[in-house]
């Protein structure tokens, strides 16, 4: 799809650390104020729906928007709910003062015997287009089965 943008990143964790959180901010876009409308995207119907400024994170891709619709931008993660974590992950801000907007997409590793070293990969995906162009590109991306 021309209006979207795989993102693959990888975390490591060194040995010989002793956490047993991780919290990992996989990917975060700072908008103009300009993206004014927020939205959730849900997988189940295809929808966008109004979503508050919050701040903070809940379980569905979020989708910022300018007034009319026409620059749109949002976030995917088939990674997406971390263990434990099923009601957040996608996060969203409005910093009146500083005049933008911020969206992101967060992993969390929780272990009480401690995070295992090593790598932790997670898949994103940027859409960007017209309100519409996104919600069809979410809507496909979601039904790919995972790994293509």
């Amino acid at each position: 799809m021309p209006n979207v943008v795989q993102y693959d990143v990888t975390f490591t964790v060194p040995e010989g650390e002793r956490h047993h959180y991780a919290q990992f901010e996989a990917l975060t876009g700072y908008m103009p104020r300009e993206f004014q409308s927020f939205w959730t995207f849900r997988p189940s119907t295809g929808e966008l729906q109004p979503l508050d400024d919050g701040p903070g994170e809940q379980e569905f891709p979020v989708v910022f928007s300018n007034a009319q619709g026409t620059h749109v931008m949002g976030v995917y993660s088939p990674d997406q709910p971390s263990a434990g974590y099923e009601k957040a992950g996608y996060g969203r801000w409005r910093f009146e003062q500083e005049q933008v907007v911020k969206w992101n997409c967060v992993f969390r590793v929780r272990d009480p015997q401690g995070v295992p070293p090593g790598a932790y990969p997670y898949r994103l995906f940027v859409v960007v287009g017209t309100r519409d162009d996104v919600r069809r590109s979410l809507t496909a991306l979601v039904a790919k089965p995972a790994g293509d």
